[in-house]
């Protein structure tokens, strides 16, 4: 991001367990004469130098919260599990529900139930 708050660049890459290489291969990318300031989420590895590592969750908080303010649900999905928050009517935050690795069920039936996001699903019988 620039001083104005604006994306610069975003790249994204499937790693396939070469997580160092793969990453040096998109820091290549990127004109290191434009970062001012690095962020990382507490799962980035340690060959990245940076100025303030937070919680992967709050991250993704604060950025749908300052692209979207109105902002009353966010489904976050990652690799092994995902979660849904939501927030109230102020926008506070709410609520975290997440799935284990092994059972996404209960925050799709969740999810459904809801937002109605999830057309014709029924849930656990």
């Amino acid at each position: 991001m620039d001083e104005n708050k604006r994306i610069l660049h975003t790249s994204y890459i499937f790693h396939n367990g070469r997580i160092q290489e793969n990453l040096l291969k998109l820091l290549g990318k990127i004109n290191a004469g434009r970062i001012a300031f690095v962020g990382c989420t507490s799962s980035t590895p340690a060959i990245i130098t940076h100025q303030k590592t937070v919680d992967s969750r709050v991250a993704f908080i604060t950025a749908a919260r300052y692209f979207h303010p109105d902002l009353r649900a966010l489904l976050i999905i990652g690799a092994e599990k995902f979660g849904l928050v939501t927030f109230d009517k102020n926008g506070e935050y709410r609520n975290y529900v997440s799935n284990s690795s092994c059972a996404p069920e209960p925050v799709i039936s969740l999810i459904s139930r809801r937002t109605g996001l999830i057309s014709g699903h029924k849930g656990i019988q």
